[in-house]
């Protein structure tokens, strides 16, 4: 008999290591490294569910939406709905920067009704530049192309169209992310 030792009992038992032992092993260890593996990767996707470097991106994907509306709010302008354009003006920024639309409000109004002023923002692109969650504060700049029309007596005077570069600075508030600094990037040439 080779490889079969007799019992006491006098029936054959297996060699240490056949088969069937190694079979069992083999999938004992298996077992074990899916057990492993799954807890592994269960680890790591509760990580990035909930790290930080998401909630960031979802901030600055915020800011980033935020900024936008802002700019077409402060840059479309139009005699015809002048006083619910110069509110959604109003409503897009604060501090410092409010108070100097407020001030200014009365003697832009009466220009844009002078001249019967248009003006009609694309935003061509946007970039976050900046972006600090715990202070709620960023920088965006933004890329517009502006079309400008004057009017007299209801016909078209005046017509310029030009790419403008803006740095926003924005302030998270209760009522969400608003522009507490604007100002033009560079001239074009």
């Amino acid at each position: 008999m080779s490889g079969v030792a007799g019992g006491p009992d006098g029936r054959p038992t297996p060699a240490p290591w056949s088969w069937l032992r190694i079979a069992t092993i083999a999938a004992a260890v298996l077992a074990a490294l899916s057990v492993a593996t799954a807890g592994w990767y269960g680890l790591a996707w509760y990580r990035a569910a909930n790290s930080t470097e998401r909630s960031v991106a979802a901030v600055r994907d915020e800011v980033l939406r935020d900024a936008r509306q802002v700019t077409l709010n402060l840059e479309a302008i139009d005699y015809q709905s002048l006083d619910a354009d110069l509110a959604r003006r109003e409503s897009s920024v604060t501090g410092q920067l409010l108070e100097e639309f407020r001030l200014s409000r009365d003697r832009y109004a009466e220009q844009v009704r002078k001249t019967q002023a248009k003006a009609e923002p694309t935003i061509v692109e946007a970039a976050v530049t900046e972006l600090n969650p715990t202070a709620g504060t960023a920088e965006v700049l933004v890329f517009v192309d502006l079309v400008t029309t004057e009017h007299t007596g209801g016909k078209e005077t005046g017509r310029a169209e030009k790419r403008q570069r803006i740095k926003l600075e924005m302030t998270r508030t209760d009522a969400g992310w608003k522009a507490s600094q604007v100002g033009p990037v560079g001239a074009r040439s």
